[in-house]
């Protein structure tokens, strides 16, 4: 707390703790804080330059030592925020090589990078796109990944436009649920949300993370072969991440199968998710622009 303060300070600010209420137990990492106001959160990183130095030596030794227990068998995989990716850092290796492994290994490639990632750019990553299985990022992170497109790729359907023949594409829409559209298809998968009281929402850490565990969990259960299984898993994530917002921490509890059953049946959605053609949901895509701007 103290740090935060002294921080506000340098800045020519001030840090007023006087809403704050701090819980150490299970709930930090040993380089981030998470600070959250209802809604609305702020997490802030510090790592060692040694840390983000000795990262991809760190990747390749858990490789070599997952190949000693598992030989070349590999189901899927999963990539988030690898912080020594970052542009003054290794500059995205790390995502790369562990997409050309996977690659190698015929295993699915899940993404949902974090801020070193996607501040790269859509023209570092573009290369690799094909090589993935679904891609995911949230509008605010998504319009940043395609900026360099020109302004009408930083809209929604020029985005989706844009990935159709590159990947499966998901952006999380934050309270307003999630759109998801399939390589090569003509449709969006238009993912509302459910109907939670504001009361319900206890802390937004690590939505986007439980929206990528269910969508991943659905999607190697029911490859995304058509458009109504991208819808399967899209509410299956959906499910995952409002669940997550009504407990508290990125790293708390784990529901179970049962748990969410429950959840599931005491909650509505606001409109039932839908797989719409892009031309007909052009004008309901402006729309959401609009109230992202």
């Amino acid at each position: 707390m103290r740090a935060l303060q002294d921080a506000a300070k340098t800045g020519g600010g001030e840090f007023d703790t006087s809403g704050v209420a701090i819980s150490i137990e299970e709930k930090v990492t040993p380089f981030s804080t998470v600070i959250v106001g209802g809604i609305e959160r702020t997490t802030v990183n510090e790592f060692p330059n040694e840390i983000i130095d000795r990262f991809f030596e760190h990747w390749k030794a858990r490789k070599e030592h997952y190949k000693s227990l598992y030989g070349n068998s590999v189901d899927a995989v999963m990539i988030g925020h690898v912080h020594a990716d970052r542009d003054d850092g290794m500059g995205g290796v790390v995502s790369q090589s562990v997409i050309e492994w996977a690659t190698t290994q015929d295993a699915p490639v899940f993404t949902n990078f974090g801020s070193s990632q996607y501040r790269l750019g859509s023209k570092h990553w573009q290369g690799l796109l094909n090589s993935l299985c679904s891609f995911q990022l949230d509008i605010g992170e998504m319009r940043e990944f395609c900026n360099r497109l020109g302004a009408e790729k930083s809209k929604l359907d020029g985005i989706l436009d844009w990935f159709r023949e590159r990947c499966t594409v998901v952006i999380t829409m934050e309270r307003l649920g999630a759109i998801a559209q399939r390589k090569g298809s003509s449709n969006v998968v238009l993912g509302w949300p459910y109907d939670l009281r504001t009361a319900e929402i206890r802390d937004p850490t690590g939505a986007g993370d439980a929206f990528a565990a269910g969508f991943v969990a659905s999607a190697l259960r029911n490859p995304m072969s058509t458009d109504e299984r991208l819808e399967g898993a899209v509410g299956r994530a959906r499910l995952w991440g409002a669940y997550a917002c009504t407990t508290e921490s990125g790293a708390g509890q784990c529901p179970s199968a049962e748990q969410l059953r429950e959840f599931e049946s005491k909650h509505k959605d606001l409109l039932r998710p839908r797989i719409q053609p892009i031309d007909e949901a052009r004008p309901m895509l402006r729309l959401l622009d609009r109230v992202f701007q």
